[in-house]
């Protein structure tokens, strides 16, 4: 059966992860490094109402108006003002 050989591969992953402090990098790169540049760029964009994250794995929240959060597009779709942004970021 390949069960044995799949959890065998599974922990020397985790093993290698801790022996290289891949977590505790991670969480580094984003108290240090994304975390302020993400704040920095809500403060400067009226069109971004929250960020949150934790280690490299962060969301920004696009909106149309900061005050009642309403999205900057519906859910599942697109609108004129994101597609501004998407063009911007390109």
């Amino acid at each position: 059966s390949g069960h044995p050989l799949a959890t065998a591969a599974a922990v020397a992953t985790i093993n290698a992860m801790a022996d290289e402090g891949i977590v505790e990098n991670a969480a580094r790169i984003g108290s240090e490094v994304l975390a302020p540049a993400l704040k920095d760029l809500a403060a400067r964009h009226r069109c971004v109402g929250e960020v949150r994250g934790a280690g490299v794995f962060w969301a920004v929240e696009l909106v149309a108006d900061q005050n009642t959060r309403e999205p900057l597009a519906p859910y599942g779709s697109s609108s004129a003002a994101m597609n501004s942004v998407i063009a911007e970021c390109k």
